[in-house]
C-alpha cells in the first residue's frame, strides 16, 4: 500500500463494496405504496381478495428493502487505486471523484472501512482496508480527509431519550390534570361543549406524546470541519471552534464536548447507531472529531512556537545568543516560555514556513540532538533546495558555534555568497 495526501493511493488487498442508495429509496417507496394498497379493501372500495395481493406485495417489497439496506450489491477485489479520478478497481472506475461528497473511516475488529457518501448522504462505496491509518491515506488521496473536506454526521435529537420522554409524559399528565379539574364536563350546560371538553381531555395528552415522538426522530446534524463543529437541529444552529473546546469525552451512547465557558455539549448517538450493523457510525464521528482537534492543536502549537522564536538580529552572533536562551522541554523562566521539541521538529520540517524560522528552530533543537536527531536533521537539509537554509541546517546538525554564527549571519543579511567565500578561505 502507498499513498500521499492529494496524490495516489494503491492497495492490492483492499475490498470494494458498491452501494446503490437510489435503489434503496425505490424499495422503500415500493413498501409505502404496498402499505397504501391495503386501505381500499379495508374500507370496501376494492374486493376483499385484493388484501391478499397487498399482503404479498408488502412481503416482497419489504424483503427487497432489507436486501438493499444491507447494500452489498457488488463486491470487488483486486488492485484498488484512489486518486483525483476517484476509486478504481483495476482499470474500472468504481466511483468518480465528483460523485463523492465526503467520506470517513470506521475502525473494525479486523481493520477499517472507508465509507464514501454522495451529496444526498447516500452511501456509495465501502472500501475495507487494513487499518485506520491506511483509510486516512485513502481519504487524503481523494482530497476528502479532515484537512481538505468537512464530514457531516447525524446525532440523535436533543428532545429524545429518557429525559425527553419524562418531560413529554409530565406535560401530558399536567394537561390531563388541568383539563380534568379546571374544565370538568359537568361544568358545561351545552352537550356539545361537554363532548368537546371530554374529547380534548382524552386526546390532548396523546397528541403531546405523538408530537414528542415525531420531534425526537429529527436528527441533529453535526458537521466536522478543520476549524470547528457546526451543530444544527431544526432552526437552532451553533458553531463551536476548536479553540473553545477543552476536552472531548466519548461515552457509550453519547459524546460530551466540554467547552471553555463551562458548558458541556452532549451529542447522543442515534438509536440505530447502536445496532451491530451501524454502531461504527457513532465511533466514526468520534474518530473524525478527534483527528480534527489533533490537527488543529498541532497547527496552533506550531504557530505558538514560531511566535516564541526570536527575530533574526543584525548579526549571527546576537541571533545565536537569543536562540540559545529559548528553553526546550523544561519549565521556562520569565524570559521565554517553554517550547516543545516535537513542535520544533514540525517547524523545521514544515516547508511552508520561511527559511529563517526553520533555521532558528533547528538551532534551538541542537542542544537536545543525539545521533538519531542529527541524522534526522541532515535528512531535512538534504531535501532543502535553498542554499542558505541548507547550510544552516547542516551546521545545526553538528558544527561548532562559529560555523553556526556564520550560517545565521548569511540568513540574516541574505548574502550566501559571502558565507561560501569565508568557508572556502577557511578550508
Amino acid at each position: 500500500m502507498e499513498g500521499s495526501p492529494g496524490g495516489r493511493w494503491t492497495s492490492s488487498d483492499a475490498v470494494v463494496v458498491r452501494h446503490e442508495p437510489a435503489r434503496l429509496r425505490a424499495s422503500l417507496a415500493a413498501v409505502f405504496l404496498a402499505l397504501l394498497s391495503v386501505w381500499p379493501p379495508i374500507v370496501g372500495i376494492a374486493p376483499a381478495w385484493t388484501a391478499f395481493a397487498s399482503a404479498l406485495a408488502i412481503l416482497v417489497t419489504s424483503g427487497l428493502a432489507v436486501r438493499q439496506s444491507r447494500g452489498r450489491l457488488d463486491e470487488a477485489r483486486g488492485e484498488v487505486t484512489a486518486d483525483a479520478r476517484g476509486v478504481l478497481v483495476g482499470d474500472t472506475l468504481a466511483l468518480a471523484r465528483q460523485d463523492a461528497a465526503y467520506g470517513f473511516v470506521e475502525a473494525t475488529p479486523g481493520g477499517a472501512r472507508v465509507k464514501l457518501h454522495d451529496a444526498s448522504h447516500g452511501l456509495r462505496l465501502e472500501i475495507r482496508v487494513k487499518d485506520v491509518g491506511e483509510g486516512r491515506a485513502l481519504l487524503g488521496a481523494l482530497g476528502l480527509d479532515v484537512s481538505q473536506r468537512v464530514a457531516p454526521f447525524f446525532a440523535a435529537s436533543p428532545a429524545g431519550g429518557a429525559r425527553g420522554f419524562v418531560i413529554a409524559t409530565g406535560i401530558s399528565a399536567a394537561l390531563w390534570y388541568v383539563l380534568a379539574n379546571w374544565f370538568p364536563t359537568y361544568y358545561w350546560r351545552s352537550v356539545l361543549l361537554d363532548d368537546i371538553v371530554t374529547i380534548a381531555r382524552l386526546v390532548t395528552p396523546v397528541l403531546v406524546l405523538l408530537a414528542w415522538a415525531v420531534i425526537s426522530t429529527i436528527p441533529t446534524r453535526v458537521t466536522v470541519g478543520a476549524d470547528g463543529l457546526d451543530v444544527r437541529w431544526l432552526r437552532r444552529r451553533r458553531f463551536v471552534p476548536y479553540r473553545s473546546i477543552l476536552r472531548v469525552v466519548p461515552a457509550f451512547g453519547q459524546l460530551r464536548v466540554v467547552l471553555a465557558e463551562g458548558i458541556t455539549l452532549r451529542l447522543r448517538g442515534q438509536r440505530r447507531s447502536f445496532t451491530p450493523q451501524t454502531r461504527p457510525d457513532h465511533r466514526a464521528m468520534v474518530d473524525r472529531l478527534g483527528a480534527a482537534i489533533d490537527e488543529h492543536l498541532a497547527a496552533s502549537r506550531v504557530q505558538e512556537a514560531v511566535a516564541q522564536l526570536p527575530e533574526p538580529g543584525k548579526d549571527g552572533a546576537g541571533w545565536l545568543r537569543e536562540l540559545e536562551a529559548v528553553q526546550v522541554g523544561v519549565e521556562g523562566g520569565y524570559r521565554r516560555a517553554v517550547v516543545d521539541d516535537e513542535v520544533l521538529w514540525r517547524v523545521v520540517e514544515d516547508a511552508s514556513l520561511d527559511e529563517k524560522t526553520r533555521a532558528g528552530a533547528a538551532v534551538v533543537l541542537r542542544k537536545l540532538l543525539g545521533d538519531e536527531g542529527r541524522a534526522r536533521l541532515r535528512v531535512v537539509a538534504e531535501a532543502t533546495a535553498s542554499p542558505r537554509l541548507r547550510v544552516a541546517l547542516e551546521a545545526a546538525s553538528g558544527a561548532g558555534d562559529a560555523t553556526i554564527e556564520e550560517s545565521l549571519d548569511d540568513l540574516a543579511t541574505g548574502d550566501v555568497a559571502a558565507g561560501q567565500r569565508r568557508r572556502a578561505r577557511g578550508a
